[in-house]
């Protein structure tokens, strides 16, 4: 699957079948809008989430003409925000 989300039912069955022996920890697209939706659809205790915001470059110079990487915004980078995970911990913590 491409996200948790899509994947929310193998993952289901995954957490049923580990029956607590192991961890099943979701990932991908995990954030404090879906958390709730995939805790009840999973049954998942433990999440994966990057829970990153992008951050402006102190680069100085900047060439407009040339392209260093795929990337959309080459001027700015991510970061891991801790208010999203203080966020998403609470949000977790609500069950």
């Amino acid at each position: 699957a491409t996200s948790a989300r899509a994947g929310a039912e193998t993952l289901a069955n995954l957490v049923k079948q580990a029956k607590g022996r192991i961890s099943i920890m979701p990932g991908a697209g995990i954030n404090i809008t879906n958390i709730q939706e995939l805790i009840q659809s999973t049954g998942a205790k433990q999440f994966h989430a990057s829970c990153k915001s992008y951050v402006p470059s102190k680069m100085q110079f900047r060439n407009t003409e040339t392209k260093m990487g795929s990337i959309t915004d080459e001027y700015q980078y991510e970061l891991t925000s801790v208010k999203k995970v203080k966020e998403l911990v609470h949000e977790i913590n609500r069950n």
